[in-house]
């Protein structure tokens, strides 16, 4: 019996350690993503995010028409790098990582940050021992309607 109880010991400290792991390095994909963004480092966002990003958000314009706007790495990267207007606040640039669920080789957690007036959801993997930021769905933090298209 006291063997069992040992081993289970063991295993149980084994997981807490891989689970600790995990968490912090899920929270620098996340901070490399956001933080890099902020930062205009188009580098530090490529190390977060996998290739095959899908980044979206659902809008409405002031006509009432919804769609789906589409962003994929590449395009994240480029905007990163080209975010010299960073956004104004009080205070240091602060990003909060809410993580929500880790199993197995796959995470999903928020995003937000006292800069930004949007916040990401994103779904993470843990592909070659890295965490890397596979999908996002984000959304302004107040509802205001996308400006109408200007005519051509």
């Amino acid at each position: 019996m006291k063997t069992i109880l040992t081993i289970s010991a063991m295993l149980f400290a084994i997981t807490m350690k891989a689970q600790l792991a995990d968490t912090a390095a899920i929270r620098l994909a996340a901070l490399d993503y956001v933080e890099g963004f902020y930062t205009a480092d188009g580098d530090r966002v490529a190390k977060a995010v996998h290739p095959e990003l899908a980044k979206r958000i659902v809008s409405t314009d002031v006509y009432g028409n919804v769609g789906v706007q589409f962003m994929s790495a590449s395009t994240l990267i480029f905007a990163a790098k080209r975010n010299v207007n960073q956004p104004k606040g009080e205070g240091p640039f602060k990003a909060k990582v809410t993580i929500y669920d880790v199993a197995q080789n796959i995470a999903t957690i928020k995003i937000t940050t006292n800069k930004f007036p949007f916040f990401d959801y994103c779904q993470l993997a843990k592909i070659d021992g890295q965490w890397k930021i596979i999908n996002v769905l984000w959304a302004m933090n107040n509802s205001q309607p996308l400006p109408a298209p200007k005519p051509n």
